[in-house]
């Protein structure tokens, strides 16, 4: 099995060691992602792992791990500040993820992490859609809703200028605007997806949902 590239040549070394030696994915999932997704080298069992593959290549792995790990905080730090203004702070996405794992399977949460961990509008729409799923909501299909309608009394908007949205709304819209039936050019799509961006901006510092 061809696990694709992580886009860290250090950790693209791991799993071609890990692909090398036929463990399985169930495996080293066990061993090894939670280590590699905290950027915790000492949550490996290196006992279990050298068991598996061999005290050599577990070496190599471990090694591949920490400078993987190293590597990867700054990054880190900078997207989660960015996924904490997305999800109301680090505590309020601490209870999101948990909540996620307790309704879905292992597999679709790691999805959902993949997403997140990447930042920017793929974090965005990874957490507003994990918000939707925990809810256990459907999706409004609303994409006209306006601040006014859930905040504070505020200056009437000018003509033209942009309205707040929820983040249901915000989840819907994007999901529409990536359908099979959607017909429009990469460049719109790119300015819708900024509008919607500024929209859902709007939204949170009115305090929509």
């Amino acid at each position: 099995m061809t696990w694709g590239s992580t886009g860290h040549a250090a950790a693209d070394e791991a799993l071609r060691i890990i692909q090398n030696v036929g463990l399985s994915t169930d495996d080293a999932q066990d061993l090894l992602l939670d280590a590699a997704m905290s950027r915790d080298p000492s949550k490996v069992n290196q006992k279990a792992l050298a068991a598996k593959i061999g005290p050599r290549r577990t070496k190599a792995i471990m090694e591949a791990l920490e400078t993987f790990s190293n590597d990867m905080r700054p990054r880190d730090e900078r997207i989660s500040n960015e996924v904490w203004q997305f999800s109301n702070g680090p505590k309020a996405l601490e209870r999101l993820i948990q909540q996620g794992s307790e309704r879905l399977t292992p597999a679709e949460m790691q999805g959902y992490l993949i997403e997140i961990g990447k930042g920017g509008a793929s974090a965005q729409r990874a957490v507003e859609r994990l918000q939707a799923t925990v809810t256990g909501k459907a999706v409004s299909l609303d994409l006209q809703v306006h601040t006014e309608q859930y905040s504070a009394p505020n200056a009437a908007p000018q003509p033209g200028q942009t309205k707040g949205i929820t983040s249901k709304a915000h989840v819907a819209a994007l999901d529409a605007l990536h359908s099979n039936g959607s017909r429009l050019s990469f460049e719109a799509r790119d300015r819708r997806e900024q509008e919607l961006r500024e929209a859902r901006r709007i939204g949170r510092e009115h305090g929509l949902p």
